[in-house]
């Protein structure tokens, strides 16, 4: 008998999964196909590329440092949903995706990004950024783009999607 705590998959029927732990009297249950096949919930894959650009802004009206120029190595991630795989078992190729958002960061690229069209009015935040990241992704991938997540560092992130 093992004991350590690595959950150990049993045999289930069409309608449950059981997931116990050895050695600990917890155990999950969860419904599985026949929630599916009723509707209650949809399987999903969801699938992400993450690429990195260097630029500066300053946060105008913002009270403190921020509003003095500054740069960031920004990191971004754009997320795809899919419901169904293609002939060959994937969602949507990688190279693909990251291409596309290649080139919208490729725009944004060692640049004062307040100076560019899009961010002369309104001010270039990670929130704001994530939303026009997104925009420009779902212009190839509408349907599909599923979120897109801006990091400022290691620790500051803001993440936009559309319901």
């Amino acid at each position: 008998m093992r004991k350590t705590g690595i959950p150990r998959l049993r045999p289930f029927p069409a309608s449950a999964v059981q997931v116990s732990f050895v050695g600990r009297a917890a155990s999950f249950v969860a419904k599985s196909q026949r929630s599916c096949k009723e509707g209650l919930w949809s399987p999903m894959f969801e699938i992400f590329v993450e690429e990195k650009f260097d630029a500066a802004h300053c946060l105008r009206g913002y009270p403190g440092d921020c509003e003095r120029l500054h740069g960031h190595t920004y990191r971004v991630r754009a997320f795809i949903r899919i419901r169904e795989l293609g002939e060959i078992g994937m969602a949507v190729d990688f190279r693909n995706i990251r291409a596309r958002l290649r080139s919208v960061l490729d725009y944004l690229d060692h640049t004062y990004i307040n100076e560019l069209p899009e961010f002369t009015e309104v001010n270039p935040s990670a929130e704001n950024l994530a939303r026009f990241i997104y925009e420009k992704m779902a212009e190839e991938y509408s349907g599909l783009l599923h979120r897109v997540t801006v990091w400022e560092t290691d620790s500051s992130a803001a993440t936009y999607w559309e319901e």
